[in-house]
């Protein structure tokens, strides 16, 4: 029991480093890999369900982007510029992504009965989906030719560190796309363009009126709390277990572009439901897929097989969790300093990420984190979706599949 309580706990703090935005669940897993665990499921769980409540805070304090929160870094950037209340952002995350938690609770034994079906009849068709899906969102930018650019560009790195045998390849990947460019960028004091509100005109005004007036109503008592998009997103959490390398901002993108919804706080709110839908169907696909979609889980994977009441109750340990982290982060909320990043700790932070590739991966390493960094700058330059650099994962994917 004492074990049991030691590894389960030491999960729980390790979650603390979501508030580090450029570590990652696998870069933890893989650092722990020579310590002896007595149950390593506790550990895993624990880690993943708490770090993404404090992952959250991150976001709201550090408006760093990653590739599960690249959308929702410029919602977080309007709301923090126009009304300065972080906190707000941070409710609102944190309740839709723990609501979306326990609806994909409800929605797992469904999967359970039928998961492994459906994966049979979709597996064929998985590379297409994957490419329709993306080929939609790219040509819907507004400037289709540096989009193509960016997303081939991303597909390139993506295939060539991840198929290259490099060390630590994944965070090399993920941290040059999103956190290095995002450190790069120099602070700024500006109003942000309302381009949410500004989408919808015409015919949408009475609706728009309507829903703001709605919206600040939920704020004044709490959290903007959207039931529609929290099961929503935890469908789309859920299935995406059977679509490997969809990464949640271009998931968030594709639904609201058919829900017909543009305002920061519903980007806010799919995107944490759909993460905290994710973090349930990354265990839950443990069992019905007999797969692992993140590190943690296929670490799990590795030695062990795993039933419907192994997982479920892994599920309930994890979402208790999560929801005392979440209470965690608020309270931590008013003690870190807002405003993001100074220029030193940026400075600070891109000597410690490339000191640490250089240390695991050597100079090959750094070479590739150079160039990933490189992508995602021109991602920033040519103002395009930062969803695009999900290419980086779905390029190398579908050529698994074939």
């Amino acid at each position: 029991m004492l074990a049991q309580f030691s590894d389960f706990a030491l999960g729980s703090l390790a979650g603390l480093t979501g508030l580090i935005p450029f570590i990652h669940t696998n870069t933890i897993i893989e650092l722990t890999r020579g310590v002896s665990f007595s149950y390593f499921d506790l550990f895993a769980v624990a880690l993943v369900f708490s770090r993404l409540c404090f992952e959250f805070l991150a976001n709201v304090k550090f408006e760093i982007a990653t590739e599960q929160n690249a959308l929702s870094i410029d919602g977080i950037k309007q709301l923090n510029a126009s009304s300065g209340n972080g906190n707000q952002a941070l409710k609102t995350m944190i309740y839709n992504g723990l609501l979306a938690m326990l609806v994909s609770l409800l929605l797992y034994p469904l999967y359970s009965m039928f998961g492994k079906p459906i994966q049979q009849v979709l597996y064929p068709v998985i590379p297409i989906v994957l490419l329709g899906i993306f080929f939609w969102f790219m040509i819907t930018q507004d400037n289709k030719v540096n989009a193509l650019v960016v997303s081939l560009l991303a597909g390139a790195v993506g295939i060539v560190v991840l198929e290259k045998n490099i060390p630590n390849a994944l965070f090399i990947l993920l941290t040059g796309l999103y956190a290095v460019p995002s450190l790069l960028e120099k602070n700024k004091e500006q109003k942000i363009e309302n381009k949410w509100e500004n989408a919808s005109k015409g015919e949408n005004k009475t609706e728009n009126k309507a829903e703001n007036k709605t919206e600040t109503n939920v704020e004044r008592q709490g959290a903007a709390v959207f039931p529609l998009f929290i099961v929503v997103g935890s469908l789309i959490g859920m299935t995406s277990a059977f679509f490997p390398a969809m990464t949640p901002t271009m998931l968030c993108v594709t639904a609201l572009f058919f829900l017909n919804k543009q305002n920061p706080e519903y980007f806010l709110s799919l995107n944490a439901a759909i993460l905290g839908s994710r973090a349930v169907s990354d265990f839950a696909a443990l069992e019905f897929l007999s797969k692992g979609r993140s590190g943690a889980t296929a670490a799990m994977l590795e030695n062990n097989f795993y039933n419907f009441p192994t997982i479920y109750s892994y599920l309930v340990i994890g979402i208790v969790v999560a929801i005392a982290a979440g209470f965690i982060a608020l309270k931590l909320y008013h003690f870190i300093p807002a405003g993001g990043l100074s220029q030193q700790i940026k400075v600070a932070a891109l000597l410690a990420i490339f000191s640490y590739v250089f240390y695991t991966s050597g100079v090959i390493g750094v070479i590739a984190m150079a160039a990933c960094a490189l992508v995602g700058l021109t991602c920033t330059e040519f103002r395009v979706g930062k969803a695009l650099l999900g290419s980086s994962i779905l390029f190398p994917s579908v050529r698994n599949y074939l």
